[in-house]
């Protein structure tokens, strides 16, 4: 597959390029805050793309394509983490009554601990954040085009699938 090149004078191009670039640099950025947190409080049979696993199901079941889908998750491995957490007593799951091949994952008391952890850490980033330059309506903003962007990729990723 060829790819024509972009002219180097594209602005629009350009910024895509550092707006992708910035997403994964602050998933990389909350990774390691969270990894930070982790062995702060001696939580070692847990990582941290598994806390954030465990953060995003919060108080509900969720299936496995929903880990995925719903943005839990960022990887390829969710069957290896769930069991690893599942292992580690972080995670419970239920077979479903309706089709026996869907399982759903809750957390226990253990799980919700690590969520809570999560939760904290979140919070004391958010307190530290500097005023106004990320104002909560500056943050707002950002969270509208950083939705509008997933949402993109999304139908755009449909599309490419579907042709």
């Amino acid at each position: 597959m060829s790819v024509a090149p972009v002219a180097l004078v594209d602005n629009g191009y350009k910024n895509y390029r550092d707006f992708v670039t910035v997403l994964q640099s602050i998933n990389r950025g909350i990774l390691l805050l969270v990894k930070n947190e982790l062995e702060a409080k001696k939580a070692y049979n847990v990582n941290n793309v598994q806390a954030i696993m465990l953060h995003g199901i919060g108080d509900g079941d969720m299936s496995m394509g929903e880990l995925t889908a719903c943005g839990c998750y960022l990887g390829s491995n969710v069957s290896y983490n769930v069991k690893k957490m599942l292992e580690a007593g972080y995670l419970k799951y239920e077979v479903s009554r309706t089709d026996r091949r869907m399982r759903f994952v809750r957390l226990t008391p253990e799980g919700r601990k690590i969520r809570e952890l999560v939760e904290l850490v979140h919070r004391g980033a958010y307190r530290a954040l500097p005023s106004p330059a990320l104002s909560p309506e500056r943050m707002a903003a950002v969270v509208a085009v950083a939705r509008s962007f997933d949402r993109f990729l999304m139908l755009r990723a449909d599309r490419v699938r579907g042709s």
